[in-house]
């Protein structure tokens, strides 16, 4: 049995809408986001681990 895969189309990133968003797309080729709602402080301080800051 085939495993299926879920490709990341862009990595965890702070939003200037003050989410935190990530892209995937599933194996039948739709597009799906995952957001969570951040404090304003979070998106100009450095986050650790795959996080970046988007200006």
């Amino acid at each position: 049995m085939a495993k299926d895969r879920i490709d990341v189309i862009e990595p965890p990133a702070n939003q200037e809408w003050l989410h935190r968003t990530s892209f995937f797309r599933d194996p039948e080729h739709n597009t799906i986001e995952i957001f969570a709602d951040i404090h304003p402080r979070e998106t100009l301080a450095q986050l650790s681990s795959a996080y970046q800051v988007v200006d």
